[in-house]
């Protein structure tokens, strides 16, 4: 759910104007200049969630290091590198970005399972 919520509130900001235009009332235009921040939030908690579960599931160190790691800076990269002003960059980190974080944690699953 945080991981949806994080990604489609970054394409979401590709129509921004067509929402204020429009009057919808979306998180993006409620969070505006904020967006950053909120998704910062978002990302910690998603981590958050995910190193609580390797540990109450008695996890290995493969989920650790390429799950919550590897969606960790995947993350991070997206919050330091995105422009919520370009749409193509909003594209991007919905498209090919969000998948570096689901890679990540399929690979993390699969190298514990192995």
């Amino acid at each position: 759910m945080l991981w949806t919520i994080t990604f489609d509130t970054v394409y979401a900001h590709q129509d921004i104007k067509d929402h204020i235009t429009a009057g919808v009332k979306s998180l993006t235009v409620r969070l505006g200049d904020r967006t950053k921040l909120a998704l910062s939030i978002l990302c910690s908690a998603q981590i958050s969630v995910l190193i609580g579960t390797g540990y109450f599931c008695d996890l290995s160190s493969p989920f650790f290091v390429l799950s919550c790691g590897g969606a960790g800076c995947a993350l991070l990269a997206m919050l330091a590198i995105v422009d919520l002003k370009v749409p193509f960059s909003c594209a991007w980190w919905f498209g090919p970005g969000l998948r570096l974080v689901g890679f990540s944690n399929v690979l993390g699953l699969l190298g514990h399972y192995l």
